[in-house]
């Protein structure tokens, strides 16, 4: 195995979600970035990296999240490592910590993790080829701050702590089966019922009592999706806010 460090940068945009670019940082935004780094920097949390959609300006660009938040995007000149880790892995995100945070104004964060070596991959045609590899089983509307944080508490649940319950942070187990839940309220799909149904019969096999607990609030949300009440917002309310959304103007333009 080997360590890789990526730097991740734009964490002012991570910090203000209204920022826009080219756009004046404002003494309420520099306190704001400063309040994030922060916490990572105290907490150095669990950070997920994976391909950015939403991205009409850096078509190969890689976003940072932890803990639901967008915290940033992967710099420039790390961009291609992180892509062909991606693309080694075979999985949809990364998953690292952070390791050093460096606190100013428009301060940056290096995380690390572990992987094999890099074995040489074929040069992509365009920056355009990347999503080729990533369109199989997404969505078709754009991504929303749901479905990011569905598929980071996924990326952590399915790696780090379900294939070992009896040695997962409890705090830590309850804090993604949370996130899993939130980020997966709307979601009607077949998979996400598989998915939650492997979760609540893996947690019910656990021999600690409060791990086997955790799985009430995903029965609850299991009843709860065949419901009138949650078919009828899912109708009227989620799908008119994403095509209402600026992501989905953009596409009928």
């Amino acid at each position: 195995m080997v360590k890789y460090t990526i730097m991740i940068s734009g964490v002012h945009y991570g910090a203000n979600g209204d920022l826009v670019a080219g756009q004046k940082d404002t003494p309420e935004m520099h306190k704001r970035t400063h309040e994030l780094l922060e916490w990572l920097d105290r907490e150095r949390p669990i950070v997920v990296m994976g391909p950015d959609p939403c991205n009409n300006i850096h078509k190969n660009a890689i976003i940072a999240c932890s803990h639901g938040q967008r915290i940033g995007r992967v710099a420039k000149n790390d961009v291609n490592t992180a892509w062909d880790l991606l693309r080694q892995s075979g999985n949809s995100m990364l998953i690292s910590r952070v390791s050093e945070v460096i606190i100013k104004d428009h301060g940056y964060v290096m995380v690390t993790l572990d992987a094999d070596e890099l074995k040489p991959a074929p040069a992509l045609k365009s920056p355009d080829s990347v999503w080729q590899e990533w369109m199989q089983g997404l969505p078709q509307l754009p991504f929303s701050k749901l479905l990011e944080k569905e598929e980071e508490a996924v990326t952590i649940l399915d790696n780090l702590f379900m294939p070992n319950l009896a040695e997962a942070d409890k705090e830590s187990l309850k804090y993604y089966i949370g996130l899993w839940i939130e980020g997966s309220h709307h979601d009607l799909s077949y998979e996400a019922c598989q998915k939650r149904s492997a979760y609540i019969r893996c947690l019910e096999s656990a021999q600690d009592k409060d791990i086997r607990l955790l799985a009430e609030p995903l029965k609850e949300q299991n009843r709860k999706m065949c419901e009138r009440a949650p078919l009828d917002e899912h109708a009227t309310v989620w799908w008119k806010e994403r095509k209402d959304s600026p992501e989905v103007k953009k596409m009928r333009l």
